[in-house]
């Protein structure tokens, strides 16, 4: 396709829309096969005209995930620093 459209814009000087449509159509549908086949998206490549493509659902909200509290050390009982060291001195 390429070399046809190259050949044709040679010759008139001027690259007609409908090559050009095609070209960019080749072009999105090859990153959205490249994307499908990488696992980058879940969405199955379109391969009808861009213009009447169905539109794309919108992706589900995100689920707030239960994350545990953040705990510091000051808020743990016997963490910090100078107890641990008593403790571990008595094992020697």
């Amino acid at each position: 396709m390429g070399i046809l459209a190259s050949i044709v814009g040679l010759f008139l000087g001027r690259m007609p829309l409908g090559f050009r449509n095609v070209g960019a159509w080749a072009l999105r549908y090859g990153a959205e096969t490249n994307a499908y086949f990488f696992l980058l998206t879940d969405v199955y490549p379109y391969s009808g005209p861009w213009e009447f493509a169905p539109p794309r659902p919108a992706p589900p909200p995100p689920e707030p995930t239960a994350q545990p509290p953040v705990m510091s050390a000051a808020a743990v009982p016997g963490a910090g620093v100078d107890d641990l060291a008593e403790r571990h001195a008595d094992a020697y």
